[in-house]
C-alpha cells in the first residue's frame, strides 16, 4: 500500500487535506466514507470550510443551507460535512468523473482503495463532455492557449484575453494539469479555489491546488478516464439500499415527476435479482429534498 502510506505522509506535513482516501469494504458494499459535524469559526468563510474538508461549494451549501455563502460567519456553526457517497455506476479503475456531483473518483492500480476529491466543472450549456478517454500527457506550469470562443465570451463581459497566457499566477490553470486525450481538455488547478465545487469551467476539470498537485504525483499516464453525469445514485450497504440525488444541469433536467419516473424505473431495474422492500415515501422524499446525501430506501428481504 505505497500509494496510502505517501498520503498519510504528506497529510501530516500539510495544513490542507489532499484526497478523501477510503479502503474497499469486503464485502460488495457500494457506499465509502461517513456524514461528519465539524464547527466552522467566526472569520471563516464557507468556502474556507469545503477546502479544509475536501468538499466544494455546493455540496455544503446543499447540507447546511442556513449559514452565509458569501460573508464571513459572525459566529462558530456546527456544519454537516456530506462525506458520505455512494459509487459511480461505472468501472472501478482509473479516474471516473460524475459532473453532477461535481467529484473525482480515482481508482488506483493495485490498490484496495479509492480516492476522491472535489471539482469544478463546465458552466450552464458549456457542460463538461461524457466521453471515455485517458490521461495523454502531464504538465507542470501549462501554458492556456485560450479558444477563441473563450475570448470571445470574456470580451462581451469587458474582460480582453490574450492569444497565449504564460504560466504564472493569472493563468487559471494553476501549476499542474493532466492533459485528456480527447476534446482537448484538461483536469487542472485553479488560482480561483473558492470555485471549487461549482459549474463555472468552459468545460475543463478544475482542482484545489493541492488536489492537482497530488493528484499529478500518483496518476500515471495511459490511465483510463471516464465522465459521466449520474445526478441519481444507488447502492448497497450492508442488504440497504441507499439513494442519493443531486440536482441535475438544467441543460439536462425535467420536471419533478421526470425525475421520479426515472428513478422508479431505476431502482427497479437495479433490484430486479432482488428481493427488496422499498420505502417509496423515502424515495420521494430525496427526490425533493436533493441534498446530494444518500438515503436509506429500502432493504433485502429473506425469506418467503
Amino acid at each position: 500500500m505505497k500509494l496510502l502510506s505517501a498520503f498519510f505522509l504528506m497529510l501530516f506535513f500539510s495544513p490542507l487535506a489532499l484526497a478523501l482516501v477510503y479502503h474497499f469494504p469486503d464485502t460488495n458494499d457500494d457506499l465509502i466514507g461517513q456524514i461528519k459535524i465539524t464547527q466552522a469559526q467566526p472569520g471563516q468563510y464557507l468556502y474556507d470550510v469545503a477546502r479544509e474538508n475536501e468538499m466544494g461549494f455546493d455540496a455544503l451549501v446543499k447540507t447546511n443551507p442556513k449559514v452565509p455563502r458569501y460573508s464571513t460567519f459572525k459566529k462558530s456553526y456546527l456544519l454537516t460535512i456530506p462525506s458520505l457517497f455512494i459509487l459511480p455506476i461505472a468501472p472501478r479503475k482509473g479516474i471516473v468523473i460524475n459532473i453532477a456531483e461535481k467529484r473525482l473518483y480515482y481508482y488506483p492500480e493495485d490498490d484496495n482503495v479509492v480516492i476522491t476529491e472535489p471539482i469544478a466543472v463546465g458552466k450552464p450549456y458549456w457542460s463538461t463532455p461524457l466521453i471515455n478517454t485517458y490521461v495523454l500527457e502531464k504538465l507542470i506550469d501549462p501554458v492556456w492557449v485560450v479558444p477563441e470562443s473563450i475570448k470571445e465570451y470574456s470580451a462581451l463581459k469587458g474582460k480582453i484575453l490574450p492569444d497565449v497566457m504564460p504560466a504564472g499566477d493569472e493563468n487559471p490553470l494553476g501549476k499542474y494539469a493532466l492533459r485528456l486525450a480527447d476534446w482537448s481538455l484538461l483536469i487542472h488547478g485553479t488560482n480561483q479555489p473558492e470555485l471549487i465545487g461549482k459549474r463555472v469551467s468552459s468545460g475543463c476539470i478544475r482542482m484545489y491546488p493541492e488536489d492537482i498537485e497530488y493528484l499529478y504525483a500518483i496518476v500515471p499516464l495511459k490511465t483510463p478516464v471516464m465522465i459521466v453525469n449520474q445526478p441519481y445514485k444507488l447502492g448497497w450497504k450492508q442488504n440497504r439500499l441507499y439513494l442519493e440525488v443531486h440536482p441535475a444541469f438544467v441543460e439536462f433536467s425535467g420536471t419533478q415527476t421526470d425525475e421520479e419516473n426515472l428513478i422508479h424505473e431505476m431502482i427497479m431495474a437495479f433490484t430486479e435479482s432482488e428481493n427488496v422492500h422499498i420505502d417509496w415515501q423515502a424515495v420521494y422524499k430525496t427526490v425533493k429534498d436533493q441534498t446530494g446525501l444518500p438515503h436509506q430506501i429500502g432493504d433485502v428481504t429473506f425469506g418467503v
